[in-house]
């Protein structure tokens, strides 16, 4: 009999190249999936709506133990209140593969990394308005006071398997004390992405993309910075705001951006299809991303396939860790200035990025993770 597994994911548009992946391996073990919300709400970004079941959150133990399942995976961290992995059966193999957010944001009050995201004007955006701060403050105290802390480090502890978007993350989360989780590796696409590892396609134009949300870790009030000492020379920037964020935020970097750049702005504020993104993507030859954490790495792995010149901070380690394995990239601090600017990469530089990247992402090494998983079932 085949291994049942569940993955419970929320409604997130790259879900479906994860449906897509595991289904290369249904042979082998039959996955059920579902995102937990109200019965009566529709799935907004996942497609593959005949896959997915709807449960909500109060009734998800109740269909655990009913269908006795071998394993579940959780999709981020986040996707179900800690109280309820904390009474998932220990005999059910416990994974999680991490987002990002939910290993350096999550849990909000007291996260499972305690790291830097800001840079100095960001941080100052945010501290500047009182009402935020003292509701901070008070939001900790009360997850102190309310023993949260504990039954998150007991669901944290429950975890048997992990895989960060990145190998690196999975050595930073051992620095807790209540990790005990084995490595594993997944890594969110779809089949059409994995297979254009070997029918590469080369930017089509001179833009400059600019991080790959609204979300305040982009630091774009601190980017700004840079960006004004460069001559655009007719380039523009593509600013993606579609999603994250508070609207008082995407007011302001709009408002920001537009004053400082005016036409040479595009502001992406909806969603648009995935093939129309990838339009945008590749009218650029230059990408930065100044997030001090691992984030975007579907708008950065796209750049470098595409031979963009990619330049993140270089307090991130995604730069330091693309640095150690052999990719060009380039530091916002020190780096991104005219003469880079304005100078491409050589065809070598982008095969080589190219080459790196298809050992680390393509179909092949998508097998041999969704094996490797198979084999802890």
């Amino acid at each position: 009999m085949k291994p049942k597994v569940l993955s419970i994911a929320p409604d997130e548009k790259f879900i479906d190249g994860a449906i897509e992946c595991f289904d290369l391996y249904s042979n082998k073990f039959e996955m059920h999936w579902c995102v937990c919300k109200n019965s009566n709400q529709q799935l907004k970004h996942i497609k593959h709506i005949k896959r997915v079941i709807v449960i909500p959150e109060k009734k998800i133990l109740k269909h655990i133990y009913n269908i006795q399942y071998d394993a579940i995976v959780l999709h981020s961290f986040g996707v179900i209140n800690p109280s309820i992995i904390n009474n998932i059966p220990k005999e059910i193999k416990l994974f999680w593969f991490g987002f990002g957010y939910d290993i350096y944001n999550y849990p909000s009050q007291a996260p499972f990394l305690q790291w830097n995201l800001y840079k100095p004007i960001t941080k100052k955006y945010i501290t500047s308005s009182l009402i935020q701060t003292l509701r901070n403050f008070f939001l900790h105290f009360l997850f102190i006071i309310r023993h949260r802390k504990h039954l998150y480090e007991k669901a944290l502890n429950r975890i048997d398997y992990f895989s960060g978007v990145l190998d690196f993350e999975y050595d930073l989360m051992r620095r807790n004390p209540y990790f005990r989780a084995q490595q594993v590796k997944f890594s969110y696409s779809s089949l059409e992405i994995l297979k254009s590892y070997e029918q590469f396609q080369h930017y089509n134009g001179n833009n400059i993309l600019v991080g790959n949300s609204a979300a305040i870790t982009n630091n774009h009030l601190d980017l700004l910075d840079y960006l004004k000492k460069i001559d655009l020379n007719n380039k523009k920037i593509i600013l993606p705001l579609s999603y994250a964020g508070t609207k008082r935020y995407v007011r302001k970097i709009q408002y920001i951006y537009k004053k400082n750049f005016g036409d040479g702005t595009i502001i992406l504020t909806d969603f648009i299809p995935l093939s129309e993104y990838m339009k945008y993507i590749r009218s650029c030859s230059i990408a930065v991303f100044f997030m001090e954490r691992q984030q975007a790495m579907g708008n950065i792995i796209s750049a470098l396939k595409n031979g963009c010149k990619v330049f993140l901070s270089d307090n991130n380690p995604v730069y330091k860790f693309y640095k150690k394995i052999g990719i060009i990239v380039f530091s916002v601090e020190n780096e991104l200035n005219n003469k880079n600017i304005e100078q491409p990469l050589s065809f070598k530089e982008i095969a080589h990025n190219r080459q790196i990247l298809k050992t680390m992402y393509d179909y092949d090494a998508c097998i041999n993770n969704l094996d490797t998983i198979y084999k802890m079932l």
